[in-house]
């Protein structure tokens, strides 16, 4: 029998271990029969791993199959003697880091421009000066690179700021005019 399966023996006893079973019958005449049933448990299997990929990778499944999406894949190993075993695959895939999409800011001279990204789980970003916190201060003109970083790899993108004289011109108005 497969594993988790009963046999019932020729008294209707029914087992679900292996082993030997002997039986026996007395006819009415007195003489005993037994019956010895040698019954053998084949093991079955059934097991779930969870498994992560990056976006853009393969996963091949324990029957050599490819799979490329998130999803729960089972495979189903059919034994000849009808005691089948199943692998379960619990398959994520996650995804590449964005990309920062800022595009070219601009601030007053003496100003400073103040940029918050939203990252997705997972994702760290480091900033021209190193530090990694949602928000940075730029204070200076330049193209700066940012870097964005999770399980599956980084992403960098230069970064353009561009710090403007917004200065407003002075106009004098004398208080008294003289004939030339």
């Amino acid at each position: 029998i497969c594993q988790g399966q009963s046999y019932s023996l020729p008294n209707g006893t029914s087992v679900t271990v292996g082993g030997s079973y002997p039986v026996t019958f007395q006819s009415s005449a007195g003489c005993d029969s037994v019956v010895t049933t040698i019954l053998t448990v084949v093991p079955t299997f059934s097991e779930t791993i969870s498994e992560e990929i990056c976006a853009g990778e393969e996963y091949i499944l324990p029957d050599g199959s490819t799979v490329t999406e998130s999803g729960v894949y089972p495979v189903v190993f059919n034994a000849s003697n009808g005691c089948d075993s199943t692998i379960i695959t619990n398959l994520k895939v996650n995804p590449l880091p964005d990309s920062v999409q800022i595009g070219t800011s601009t601030f007053c001279q003496g100003d400073s421009l103040v940029v918050s990204v939203q990252l997705n789980p997972g994702e760290v970003i480091v900033w021209p000066d190193g530090s990694d916190g949602n928000t940075y201060i730029f204070t200076e003109t330049g193209t700066y690179p940012v870097i964005v970083t999770n399980a599956c790899g980084s992403t960098t993108t230069n970064v353009s700021v561009v710090a403007e004289d917004c200065r407003t011109c002075e106009v004098f108005l004398p208080n008294a005019f003289t004939p030339n």
